[in-house]
């Protein structure tokens, strides 16, 4: 495989994803149905149906269009001088020191690529959660976060370049075994770490107050047969009208977490649905086995980035000096991208799985049908969410069932 090779599977997956892109711009635009679903006309106005479509069809587009301004990006600067020209600026500065050189090029990519993708960001993030009245937020609090957000992807970003090309560099020939172990481990640290030394840069986490609802939620953990551990509350209100609850944490750092507002709610039976939904997930182990999934499927994204980084180096106009080379960094972060996006189905179906299981477990632990139905509706209508979503966005985008297939389970359902 020369480079001919690589730009043809490169051009292919840009191809794939702009024809994935044509349906999500013409349904940004199209026009809302004039009819509903009869399940929707039960629970929905047309207004509610037409503010869910004008909110979040769009989003299909900007989703892809997001996608579409990295991915080309770091494929022509990978497949081209710039690359060797990027990594030898880098070494003028920092001498002859190969892993500084792999920080200094992963810093110099994350930012070009931050740069690129600040303005969608911004607009879809922040302007357009405004518009639909659903960000809480000024716009020098959302900035804040999106600072804190970016150095810390950063520093992780800069961190695992710089693991990488040090793996590649000592193992040549078998560098994916050692990377994909060392990213097994630290998936699994991030997890258990991130509700005490993630999660609170972003909220204030306190307990839950004693009360009803906090029995309620010790009583529903007791049900589901896990330990209740820590009951906290997130300050989510400073930044979202949304309300949701989850689970959180491993190896001792595990946790139920309520939205302020979901807490503050009215409908008390729709809270619960709401927890046990979340504790299904803890039940089921659905963060270990996301973990494992997640594994499997960078074991194989691994040898596949190797594979490519071999054909590469047969490529003198890339100006490679062997594996590591941060060089590369460019055209395997493009192809892990491309191979992320085109794979995305694969990844959200086994998502929907785990959210049918959870909703499953929700209405077995409360037998609250209408409370269950409540919920959902009360949440798709707060989140604006899309009652009639096209099937080819389900198919790429949706990480949860559409609503209106959770409100047919919850009709469905019938307790004991």
């Amino acid at each position: 495989m020369g480079r001919g090779t690589l730009l043809a599977l490169t051009g292919a997956c840009a191809l794939l994803a702009a024809a994935a892109a044509l349906p999500g711009l013409r349904a940004a635009w199209e026009a809302p149905g004039r009819t509903l679903p009869a399940t929707a006309e039960r629970y929905f106005t047309p207004e509610e149906a037409a503010r869910g479509r004008a909110y979040t069809r769009p989003r299909y587009a900007f989703a892809i269009a997001g996608r579409l301004l990295i991915i080309p990006f770091l494929l022509v600067l990978g497949l081209s001088p710039a690359g060797a020209a990027l990594r030898d600026a880098v070494a003028r500065i920092v001498g002859p020191r190969p892993l500084l050189t792999a920080v200094g090029v992963g810093l110099a990519v994350f930012l070009l690529l931050q740069a690129i993708g600040f303005p969608l960001t911004f607009y879809v993030g922040y302007l357009r959660e405004k518009t639909f009245s659903l960000s809480t937020q000024t716009a020098p609090a959302w900035l804040w976060d999106y600072l804190k957000g970016t150095v810390l992807g950063g520093a992780l970003f800069v961190i695992a370049v710089a693991g990488w090309s040090a793996l590649a560099r000592r193992f040549p020939e078998a560098w994916p075994l050692p990377a994909w172990g060392a990213t097994l481990l630290l998936t699994i640290l991030l997890v258990g770490g991130a509700p005490v030394l993630i999660d609170p840069l972003f909220n204030t986490f306190t307990p839950l107050p004693e009360g009803d609802l906090r029995a309620r939620v010790a009583a529903l953990a007791a049900r589901a047969g896990i330990p209740a551990g820590e009951i906290y509350q997130a300050d989510a209100s400073r930044r979202t009208v949304k309300a949701n609850a989850y689970v959180t944490g491993l190896l001792g750092t595990s946790r139920i977490v309520l939205y302020d507002t979901l807490s503050r709610a009215a409908d008390r039976e729709a809270q619960e649905v709401v927890v046990a939904h979340e504790l299904g997930h803890w039940r089921a182990g659905h963060i270990w086995k996301g973990i494992g999934l997640s594994a499997a499927g960078l074991f194989v994204l691994f040898w596949l980035l190797w594979a490519v980084e071999r054909q590469a180096l047969r490529i003198p106009l890339l100006g490679l000096k062997g594996a590591g080379d941060p060089t590369s960094l460019p055209l395997l972060l493009g192809v892990a991208l491309a191979i992320l996006l085109l794979t995305a189905p694969i990844q959200h179906a086994l998502s929907r799985a785990f959210e049918r299981e959870s909703d499953a477990a929700s209405l077995e632990l409360t037998g609250q049908r209408e409370a269950f139905i409540r919920a959902e509706v009360a949440l798709a209508r707060t989140n604006r969410a899309d009652l009639t979503p096209p099937a080819w966005a389900v198919f790429w985008f949706y990480t949860h069932p559409p609503v209106l297939e959770r409100i047919g389970m919850g009709e469905a359902f019938r307790p004991d």
